[in-house]
């Protein structure tokens, strides 16, 4: 492939990634923004914002018609509308094949890492962060090289990257690590180390 096609081939993808996150935001940033400004603790902030792109993306690719009625409850954790009908969501993330198990696994760990290099940094980088990784990585033979990729993109000391598609951050309170490849991966919080399902 020349680095014509491949400029042409990056352009269009390009294009098509910033439509779809401009669909997603158009359905949730209202909500996004009443979370932000809510009474919950972070940890439930932090939580509820990792369900609401869930949603959002599904909505988005399914029937961006369902409007959400209710973003910041619990039990259901949503409630949407579609023509005269209200509908109560409750999300969770399920797990069945082995490897997505071990891939999983895998992120954690990744993740965790980089966590314990950022904290050893002088700078503070804090925000919300989507990893989207590029398609069939063996993660567990390359995990150091992704952690490195991966810290090299936050701070800004390269773009460059074999196995990072793009990393996308939002302004948050802490530093969070999201795996935007799907709702297999959870998110990483700085203070607890926990992982949210």
């Amino acid at each position: 492939m020349s680095l014509s096609e491949f400029s042409k081939e990056f352009n269009v993808v390009h294009i098509q990634v910033r439509k779809e996150k401009t669909g997603i935001k158009k359905i949730i940033n209202y909500w996004l923004d009443t979370i932000s400004n809510s009474n919950h603790s972070e940890n439930d902030k932090t939580k509820k914002e990792k369900e609401l792109i869930d949603l959002g993306a599904f909505l988005h690719f399914y029937d961006n018609k369902i409007e959400i009625l209710d973003g910041n409850r619990e039990c259901p954790d949503f409630i949407l509308k579609t023509g005269k009908r209200k509908i109560g969501i409750e999300l969770t993330d399920l797990i069945i094949d082995k490897y997505a198990k071990k891939t999983e696994g895998t992120i954690h760990k990744i993740f965790s890492k980089v966590l314990n290099r950022i904290n050893l940094l002088e700078i503070d980088y804090r925000g919300f962060y989507g990893v989207k990784f590029k398609n069939n990585i063996t993660f567990r033979s390359n995990s150091d090289q992704i952690v490195q990729e991966i810290i090299n993109i936050i701070t800004k000391k390269s773009n460059e990257s074999e196995f990072i598609k793009f990393i996308n951050r939002r302004p948050h309170s802490k530093f969070v690590l999201h795996n935007i490849q799907g709702g297999a991966f959870g998110i990483l919080e700085k203070k607890t180390c926990r992982f949210y399902y």
